[in-house]
């Protein structure tokens, strides 16, 4: 495995990313190449979020990763947030 790269190093985040909640977008702008991490208490909506900004953001590919979650929570998520839709989805 290699090193990370120094945080100093990295480039800046200059290029808006609409994830396309209106929310998001106007109060906490995301930047082309930014991590995003949603954390929160159970039952309030980390899930629903995460499969709106994947079915309105315009990435031509979207990573999402479900740590912690049940193994049953997962085929859920697909069906109930994305429609089962993932042709452009990992």
């Amino acid at each position: 495995m290699r090193a990370p790269i120094d945080a100093m190093k990295r480039g800046l985040i200059e290029e808006v990313f609409p994830v396309g909640v209106k929310t998001i977008d106007a109060l906490l702008t995301c930047g082309v190449g930014q991590k995003l991490g949603i954390f929160a208490g159970s039952g309030v909506g980390k899930s629903t979020l995460m499969g709106m900004i994947v079915k309105n953001s315009k990435a031509p590919i979207k990573v999402v990763a479900l740590i912690g979650e049940r193994g049953r929570e997962i085929p859920e998520f697909i069906q109930k947030n994305l429609g089962g839709k993932l042709d452009d989805t990992v």
